[in-house]
């Protein structure tokens, strides 16, 4: 903040000095008042205020506002510091008592203008601030922090025992395909090895029944050249005949 300085004992006027030159150690007098800094600057430090971007719609006061007629620092005219949330650049310096809302002077001209208890923040503050219950609203305010934190602690015992929860299911359902991997698995084995076991059961009795089928291909290769053989000798024919009619016989054995 600024300093300030009597120049007189008998006339009481104060000089106020740069908040910015100060830090400097330049003296150098205050011309203007940063309603949201609440700090005093020259001319020249609140040019350089005005070009940041973030401070371009700070409520300037003039000189003339602050010190006049020995006005003391603690005279100062009471500013809200809080902006419109619709009107951006506007400052939330008006109250409509109809509606028991604060705005701005566009909020004002635009949804207000039939109401009829109107009053500048500003200019009235005192008495409003008499009539606001500025004790019961912390109070309240209080109560619901309370409340809040309350629903918050609550909330977040909800969450932890949600996770707990998300976190058992999902163990349970990756013991559950553990499970059913390790049954399919056995089952996968255990079919394997019947159907391996009925293999080699029905190879063992076609390699059998192909080899009886070879030497009976040659038996039949030997009764056949007897037969060719025994041409012209009727004994002989007839007994090679009588030999190959049993010959079926084996074939059904097969």
């Amino acid at each position: 903040m600024a300093t300030k300085e009597k120049t007189d004992a008998s006339d009481e006027i104060i000089t106020l000095t740069c908040c910015v030159c100060t830090k400097k150690n330049i003296r150098r007098d205050a011309e203007k008042y940063c309603v949201e800094c609440q700090d005093y600057y020259c001319i020249s430090c609140t040019d350089s205020h005005k070009m940041f971007p973030a401070m371009s719609g700070h409520q300037i006061l003039d000189k003339a506002d602050f010190s006049s007629h020995g006005l003391q620092v603690a005279e100062l005219p009471s500013y809200p510091t809080e902006r419109c949330s619709t009107h951006k650049a506007k400052l939330l310096d008006m109250f409509c008592a109809n509606h028991n809302e604060v705005l701005c002077a566009s909020c004002v001209a635009i949804h207000h203008r039939a109401c009829q208890e109107i009053r500048s923040i500003p200019e009235d503050i005192d008495n409003l601030y008499r009539e606001s219950s500025l004790r019961e609203t912390k109070t309240k305010v209080n109560v619901m922090k309370k409340t809040m934190e309350d629903i918050k602690k609550s909330k977040e015992q909800l969450l932890r025992e949600l996770k707990k929860h998300k976190n058992e299911a999902t163990d349970s359902i990756r013991k559950v395909r553990k499970e059913m991997e390790a049954f399919l698995e056995k089952l996968e084995k255990n079919s394997i090895k019947e159907v391996e076991a009925e293999y080699e059961k029905i190879e063992s009795v076609l390699h059998k029944q192909i080899k009886e089928a070879e030497a009976f291909n040659v038996d039949l290769v030997q009764y056949y050249k007897k037969l060719e053989r025994s041409a012209g000798n009727k004994a002989q024919e007839f007994v090679c005949v009588n030999r190959l009619r049993k010959l079926p016989v084996k074939l059904n054995k097969v």
